[in-house]
Order: C-alpha cells, then sequence, then structure tokens
C-alpha cells in the first residue's frame, strides 16, 4: 500500500456503470489525497488495469460483464499483490461476502453507504487494513459460516 502522506492513494474504479465510476472518481479526487488512475468497465479489464497499473487499491463492482467481480478479485490478487481490492458492491449478502474476503478483498462497502464509508474504506486499505461497512459487518459476525 501507500504512505498517504507522501503521495496521492493511487485508485483504479471497476464498475460497469459510467454514472457510478462519474461519481466515484468525483468523491474520490475531492478529497486531495487520492487519485483516480483508470477505470475498468469489465471484470477484465479490472484485472489487466490492475496488472498495467499496479494502483494501491482497486475498487470492484460483483455484478461486471465479462468476468464477475468476485472471480475477478483472486486474479486481480495474483498479478498485482500489493493492490488492495475493495467491493463497492449492491450485492451484500453473507454467500458475496465471505467469498469477496475469502478470494482476497480487503474492503467491502455497499452501493447504499453513505459516500464517507467508501472514503474511510479506501483509506483503511490504504494503511493495510480491512474494512467493512456497517451494512455488511453484522452478516461475519452473525453468521460466520
Amino acid at each position: 500500500m501507500t504512505d498517504a502522506a507522501s503521495r496521492p492513494v493511487r485508485v483504479v474504479l471497476g464498475d460497469d456503470h459510467a454514472l457510478v465510476r462519474k461519481g466515484l472518481r468525483s468523491l474520490i479526487e475531492a478529497c486531495g489525497d487520492m487519485a483516480v488512475v483508470g477505470e475498468a468497465t469489465t471484470g477484465a479489464e479490472a484485472v489487466e488495469h490492475g496488472r498495467l497499473l499496479r494502483p494501491d487499491i482497486l475498487t470492484i463492482d460483483i455484478g461486471m460483464p465479462d468476468l464477475n467481480g468476485l472471480d475477478a478479485i483472486p486474479l486481480i490478487r495474483a498479478q498485482a499483490p500489493a493492490t488492495g481490492v475493495v467491493v463497492v458492491t449492491g450485492h451484500y449478502g453473507p454467500t458475496d461476502l465471505r467469498r469477496a474476503l475469502r478470494f482476497g478483498a480487503r474492503g467491502y462497502v455497499t452501493k447504499s453507504d453513505e459516500p464517507e464509508v467508501l472514503l474511510l474504506a479506501l483509506r483503511a486499505v490504504a494503511r493495510g487494513r480491512y474494512f467493512l461497512s456497517p451494512r455488511v459487518a453484522h452478516l461475519v459476525i452473525e453468521d460466520p459460516e
């Protein structure tokens, strides 16, 4: 990961919806301590961007064309092991959450969360920590498997 004090956290956005990507970009770039360095519209593009751009963080939606976000996570982690993957999705059942974490995601945020929750997740993952949205954290505690 990166030291946010020395340079901006480099983020790649993975979502097949242009409106979502634009909103995420605006939110992230308004912070000043992070910069969006790429966008992916498919799971396969997200894997490729991870390999080529080596971002500090790659956000990915679960419902992506070509290769769904869950299946892309282990490929991203294998090709860019220093990249922290943060799932940003409307899917938040216990099965998806457990699979994302098992496959190597370090953060999980829902599209229903407040924007500040995403920023907390990105900063936590950039520091090498895990972050679960309050909307999903209880799923791990109440239904650990």
